[in-house]
């Protein structure tokens, strides 16, 4: 079942918190762009934490081995630069984060981890959700723009900038 499908079945507000280096190394079905269009689609935040970086890895790597002999380059299984993986994938988190009106973490550290987790509940508990049904109900599958204003100074707004319209299916009725 599609992620989409499943938080379509859960009511109320949605939040998808991912912990990942952001490094892809096995995927066989998710693409790039089916995963950013999901992103799209889902009626939920997603909040991306990338943890253990690439200067960690190579830390790790370096102290380890502690060799002298000569340049090291690192790579993923498919013989991709880690440090151009590592630089991907952070492009890709944030991108899921905007797509869905989420917000990107970078955590270095465990103590970072903890501030992350903690900003995140903090934000959702402290969320207005706004609704509405489109005039057009016509196309399905189209990418809308959005734009979420308020008027009260100050305030922060942090909202998706496009959805994809999917029409809801007609209810069956249980007989």
């Amino acid at each position: 079942m599609a992620i989409t499908q499943h938080l379509n079945r859960i009511a109320g507000s949605k939040a998808i918190v991912i912990l990942t280096d952001g490094v892809d190394t096995t995927s066989t079905r998710a693409t790039f762009e089916s995963s950013l269009q999901m992103a799209d689609e889902v009626n939920g935040l997603i909040y991306p934490i990338q943890y253990q970086g690439y200067e960690d890895i190579i830390a790790k790597r370096f102290g380890a081995a502690n060799s002298h002999l000569g340049a090291t380059i690192y790579t993923t299984p498919s013989g991709e630069p880690i440090r151009a993986a590592y630089e991907r994938g952070t492009r890709y988190l944030k991108m899921l984060a905007r797509n869905s009106g989420g917000r990107f973490y970078y955590a270095e550290k465990a103590k970072n981890l903890v501030r992350a987790f903690t900003q995140i509940a903090e934000e959702l508990r402290q969320q207005y959700s706004l609704g509405y049904y489109p005039k057009n109900q016509t196309t399905e599958k189209e990418k809308r723009r959005i734009k979420v204003q308020v008027d009260i100074p100050e305030a922060i707004v942090r909202a998706r900038d496009s959805y994809i319209y999917k029409p809801q299916p007609p209810k069956k009725n249980k007989q």
